[in-house]
């Protein structure tokens, strides 16, 4: 008999004849044996073949074969001895009379319980309890940078193409709008000045200046009036464009610097300055000082600049423009208190990323400089402070991605 002799069929056969996989494997292994053959299989071959005919999975003992006995694991093991003995006893006369002694012993070797190894877990429900909902306030503000507001004019049409994105201010807004932040912050070249500034001067700039004016200061007042009501706080850090027209006089003509309406305060704008011809008072617009200085402190330990700081700069966390990216860098310094982290975030960009549409023309990118492709990206930043006793905040970075952004589910696309 052969391992292709157990077909389903006749091993169910065997089962139900012999009461069990196990007998029936015994019995079929005591038939296989030959006198002189030593091939016949183990009746542990024989159970494995049936359970496999049966597509049964084949039970796991942790105990295994004792001896040659062929007992089943698991099952009290009883070994039987006997032997006879011959006892010479004498009567009184001497006379010998010999006896047979017969002694028996049986011995049991007892059933050893194993643990289990490994099993499975035994299931559980996880019951949630309900944790009291604690109402705490909190405040939103807004850090828009580097809108760089302006136009290139084309001298043959008179066409102008903005520097700054109408696509990413237009989702800026609304998001703005339904953010309603407290405070807005702007940290610094919202107008690009172009004309004034001490890189090479392209055609594009001329006769476009009385439009930037125009066109930036209604950006600022969209701007402000989508925030709402309630943003109680409008501030504007110094920037190196920003300065850009104050500097041109300082360089070509420093009488006309500090030329000021007639009747007007010392304090006052100077006429050719971004606050006064962006008109900042009558926007609400605080400003907070001359780059490269100017920085905000919104709080203790979160301040704004318009350019990125060195990490010994200040003892909080920063947020900058400048550069044009949307980055989160962070460094930790170690004091008596312990171990303090330190983050700086880079919020982007609202200008234009691409090249100018007339490939005539000598200047190359959209935003007036020096090379022929920017690696800038589109953004702003939001911040959330939690008051209390020490105020809380954490600061959100809000990518623009051609005119579409994604914040807290929702998707602002521009129109």
């Amino acid at each position: 008999m052969t391992r292709g002799d157990f077909t389903p069929i006749y091993c169910e056969g065997l089962v139900k004849i012999h009461g069990s996989v196990q007998a029936a494997a015994r019995a079929v292994a005591e038939r296989c044996i030959v006198p002189g053959r030593l091939e016949a299989p183990s009746w542990r071959s024989v159970e494995r073949w049936i359970y496999k005919a049966l597509s049964r999975e084949i039970p796991v003992n942790p105990i295994t074969d004792i001896g040659s006995s062929g007992v089943p694991a698991g099952e009290r093991i009883t070994r039987r001895s006997a032997a006879t003995y011959e006892v010479v006893r004498r009567d009184s006369d001497g006379t010998p009379t010999v006896f047979q002694l017969k002694r028996e012993s049986v011995s049991t070797v007892p059933e050893v319980s194993f643990p289990t190894v490994l099993d499975r877990a035994v299931p559980s429900t996880i019951v949630y309890n309900p944790v009291p909902y604690i109402a705490r306030p909190v405040r939103y503000a807004v850090v828009v940078s580097d809108v760089q507001f302006g136009f290139l004019k084309n001298q043959l049409t008179n066409e102008l193409e903005p520097i700054h994105d109408p696509l990413a201010l237009d989702v800026c807004k609304r998001i703005i709008a339904d953010i309603r932040p407290e405070q807005l912050f702007f940290i610094g070249d919202f107008v690009d000045w172009p004309t004034f500034s001490r890189w090479q001067k392209y055609p594009e700039y001329y006769g476009t200046m009385q439009p930037t004016i125009d066109g930036a200061h209604r950006e600022l007042g969209e701007i402000i009036a989508a925030s709402g009501y309630q943003c109680e706080r409008r501030v504007m850090v110094g920037s190196n464009h920003q300065q850009r027209p104050e500097k041109f006089l300082l360089e070509h003509n420093m009488d006309a610097l500090n030329v000021r309406r007639a009747n007007t305060a010392p304090s006052s704008w100077p006429v050719f300055s971004e606050q006064y011809l962006l008109r900042y008072d009558d926007l609400g617009i605080e400003f907070s000082g001359q780059y490269p200085g100017g920085e905000y402190y919104v709080l203790d330990d979160l301040v704004l600049t318009h350019a990125p700081t060195s990490r010994l700069e200040f003892a909080a966390d920063n947020i900058h423009g400048h550069t044009h990216k949307l980055s989160i860098a962070t460094w930790a310094q170690n004091t008596a208190h312990g171990r303090k982290n330190y983050y700086q975030y880079d919020c982007g960009c609202l200008c234009q990323l691409g090249q100018v549409t007339d490939s005539t023309a000598l200047q190359r990118t959209r935003v007036p400089s020096d090379r022929a492709r920017t690696d800038w990206s589109q953004g702003f930043a939001v911040i959330s402070i939690l008051d209390g006793k020490i105020p809380k905040h954490e600061v959100e970075l809000i990518k623009i991605d051609k005119g579409l952004a994604i914040y807290r589910g929702q998707v602002y696309e521009a129109t």
